[in-house]
């Protein structure tokens, strides 16, 4: 429940550090964009960047940091079609306000959820995990 608020909440806005950044979704309804050159499967999983970009600050409530730029890697199990956030990073008019980091191990063997069906982040699960597979495992960037 927690992630689906997440991705909710994060869906809600999206700029940020690469030029390949693409709408979600082709008909551009979800304001969320997710960067191809930084997209990435390893063999059943597979990790994406996501921006979301709001027009006014958010607040975040756990701390109350104000934010306006939420940039997020999702990890996602492509066999049983779950996901979770690997990282996430927020920003106020270009400077850093919360970072968060959690070691690929944790996430994929604690904080993996169900995605909604046909929602944006279902969408960018299918397209991370028609990448070509590499070697190894996902690392903090």
């Amino acid at each position: 429940m927690k992630f689906q608020l997440l991705v909710v909440a994060a869906l809600l806005g999206s700029s940020a550090h690469a030029a390949g950044w693409q709408y979600i979704t082709p008909d551009h309804k979800a304001a969320g964009q997710f960067d191809v050159d930084r997209t990435s499967r390893y063999g059943r999983f597979a990790t994406a960047w996501a921006k979301f970009e709001y027009a006014t600050a958010q607040t975040l409530p756990r701390t109350g940091k104000a934010y306006d730029l939420v940039l997020t890697r999702f990890l996602f199990d492509c066999e049983s079609g779950r996901g979770g956030v690997m990282q996430n990073r927020m920003y106020l008019r270009g400077q850093e306000q919360e970072v968060l980091a959690i070691p690929f191990d944790v996430v994929r063997s604690s904080m993996l959820n169900g995605l909604p069906a046909a929602s944006p982040i279902q969408l960018l699960m299918n397209t991370a995990c028609r990448r070509p597979s590499q070697a190894g495992e996902p690392q903090i960037e």
